[in-house]
């Protein structure tokens, strides 16, 4: 799909790491941070950003991704949610049980920033022109 690809990450040690796995010769990796991308102008088709979107300075990152990504370009940003238990015979209070460990138990120990993964960034503008919005899940099932 992408002739070349550069992962970037601000641990030289999950750089080295991912180097030492590296099998492919068009997947490069850089040591560098969301507010000063180590790519020049107008090179990046795709950023994705993962479970550090909301630690990002957003303002300079936002620069940083219209400096950074070609024309029509594309800014994905994805994350995980709390689980939601499906199935067995107590399938709605365990699952409910789940909720309140996360959104009450636990509250006062995530940090708040964590909140707009919670409320899938929904509070959040995108200073761009031409943004789109695209929501999906993805199911896995799992067994314990």
């Amino acid at each position: 799909m992408f002739e070349n690809v550069t992962g970037m990450d601000i641990s030289e040690n999950q750089i080295a790491e991912a180097q030492r796995g590296n099998t492919h010769t068009n997947i490069a990796y850089k040591v560098g941070g969301a507010n000063e991308i180590p790519i020049e102008n107008d090179q990046l088709q795709l950023i994705t950003a993962s479970q550090c979107f909301h630690w990002i300075e957003l303002p300079k990152f936002y620069k940083e991704v219209q400096r950074t990504l070609v024309a029509k370009g594309v800014l994905c940003i994805f994350w995980y949610v709390v689980p939601q238990i499906v199935g067995g015979k107590n399938e709605q209070k365990a699952d409910q049980t789940l909720k309140r460990i996360y959104e009450v138990d636990l509250d006062k120990y995530w940090d708040k920033r964590c909140q707009l993964l919670d409320k899938g960034f929904t509070d959040l503008h995108f200073p761009f022109n031409d943004t789109a919005k695209y929501v999906c899940y993805v199911k896995l099932k799992n067994t314990v």
